[in-house]
């Protein structure tokens, strides 16, 4: 909001939070979602495993067995608590492993057909858990009651749900070290997918590389030799060449003037 200053506008005197606005057949989808699962009177939770799947994103997600065990313990402790699984294409087959290892009738996939019917559902949960993504926001932008964030690589205080409670689940593994996996590292920056199969990851790359802008003369020069190892070792034994090249011929100067 404080761009508005930039435009002569004035900034809001309080915070304003972002509101979705739902009609009524979003509101009646979730109504005869609830009814037709006879969840109206039911403690309901909401999870969410995705975080996309392109590049390093999928270095957020949460493993899938853990999602699993925190389910079992859950429903071990409240065996009248609904477990709504929401998601999109990208979640499908996670939400379907899901589905398959409890094989338990209070685990339900949400058959939302847009992000507006899944926004309408989730007001009416109690609780939301996932990582940091688009559904974190969704949430709290409907106001979940409870919300609970599982750590990821890339959470900082600038993505946190906005204006809402939450608690924060530690992740070992990120150990303060947010951000650090998607810091650039100097090198090309390519378009690919990647595939996790068990243990094993396989990278499809999906564009080539492209450059933008320009370079002085000196770093472009740098920059060259640094892309091509045998024009740089070329211009190595060129200088060795021109550099023994000028020695002899210094010494041979000295050597006529001391013949003289």
């Amino acid at each position: 909001m404080n761009l508005l200053r930039l435009v002569d506008g004035v900034p809001p005197a309080r915070t304003l939070d972002p509101e979705i606005f739902l009609i009524n057949g979003e509101d009646q989808w979730a109504e005869d979602f609830l009814r037709k699962n006879k969840l109206e009177r039911r403690k309901r939770l909401a999870l969410h495993v995705g975080s996309g799947k392109t590049k390093n994103l999928i270095l957020k997600r949460w493993p899938v067995d853990h999602y699993v065990q925190l389910i079992r313990k859950l429903l071990a402790s409240d065996p009248g608590l609904a477990v709504l699984l929401f998601g999109g294409p990208e979640e499908q087959e996670d939400n379907e492993k899901i589905f398959q290892a409890l094989q338990a009738p209070q685990v339900l996939k949400v058959p939302s057909r847009t992000m507006k019917e899944a926004a309408a559902l989730l007001k009416r949960c109690d609780v939301f858990v996932s990582v940091d993504n688009a559904f974190m926001h969704l949430a709290a932008a409907m106001k979940v009651p409870r919300q609970v964030v599982i750590e990821s690589p890339t959470f900082n205080k600038t993505i946190e749900p906005y204006h809402r409670p939450f608690r924060l689940v530690k992740n070992p593994m990120v150990a303060g070290r947010n951000l650090e996996y998607y810091r650039y590292d100097g090198r090309d920056i390519q378009g690919s997918t990647a595939f996790v199969r068990g243990n094993q990851v396989s990278s499809l790359l999906a564009g080539g590389t492209y450059y933008v802008g320009r370079l002085p003369p000196v770093m472009r020069l740098q920059w060259t030799l640094s892309r091509s190892p045998l024009l740089l070792a070329a211009a190595v034994v060129a200088l060795a060449f021109i550099g023994a090249a000028a020695a002899y011929l210094s010494l041979q100067l000295r050597a006529r003037r001391r013949l003289r």
